[in-house]
């Protein structure tokens, strides 16, 4: 783990210096002394900030498309998010060091980010800031959506739903940016299936009372795609 110390007060360990730094705080990995096991954890600029995360993490209940959260303590007036680590990378990173995926594989992952969707959403919350940066793959392929500060529990089904769809275009487009272009011309992409061109369209419509109005529904079709890539 390179150079740890320990945290005062709470049986973990922690690397000094961070893996990420984000607009709300630092991620660190550490080491749970009580659980023998990897975890991360996230320093926050702002208490309310952290505190409104961890409510909402502690609040969706258990996922295998959404990390664990274990611990919230304040030391020297800085929050800290104890929380299940994820051996991986973002999406984007990813992205950047794969170049563009496949129709199957860029469908796959965005299957189950939309699983991961269904879970949060039957809680009644919204992760409103799906993108690339904000979901992981570990090298299991195991994917985490991540990230709960702009959550809320205001209806947002649509916008989560559009983004996620807009998120394999841009998985088999190779596109980083956070860029979302309104009237995309489906017709323009390198799409095979057919079923999966009617998603995507569906998914991504100028018109937001033609997408999908429910992770249900979207998961419904995008599962249906498994057999049309066997056939």
């Amino acid at each position: 783990m390179g150079t740890v110390e320990k945290i005062k007060g709470h049986p973990y360990m922690i690397k000094r210096q961070p893996e990420d730094n984000g607009k709300n705080g630092h991620i660190y990995t550490g080491f749970d002394l009580v659980r023998k096991k990897t975890v991360a954890v996230k320093v926050f600029k702002s208490l309310d900030t952290a505190k409104y995360e961890y409510k909402i993490m502690k609040s969706y209940g258990k996922s295998s498309f959404l990390p664990i959260c274990y611990d919230f303590f304040v030391i020297n007036k800085k929050p800290h998010l104890v929380m299940e680590f994820i051996d991986g990378y973002s999406l984007k990173k990813y992205l950047v060091k794969s170049g563009s995926l496949n129709e199957r594989k860029a469908l796959k992952i965005t299957t189950n980010v939309v699983k991961g969707l269904c879970d949060l959403h039957k809680q009644g919350i919204y992760h409103n800031d799906i993108h690339l940066k904000n979901v992981m793959i570990d090298k299991h392929s195991t994917i985490k959506i991540i990230d709960f500060g702009r959550a809320s529990k205001k209806r947002g089904e649509v916008k989560d739903l559009y983004r996620a769809v807009y998120m394999s275009i841009k998985l088999i487009t190779n596109d980083t940016s956070n860029d979302y272009i309104e009237d995309l011309a489906v017709a323009s992409l390198p799409l095979k299936d057919a079923l999966a061109k009617k998603i995507i369209e569906k998914g991504i419509h100028p018109s937001k009372e033609k997408r999908y109005r429910t992770a249900k529904e979207l998961l419904a079709d995008l599962e249906k795609l498994g057999t049309s890539f066997n056939n």
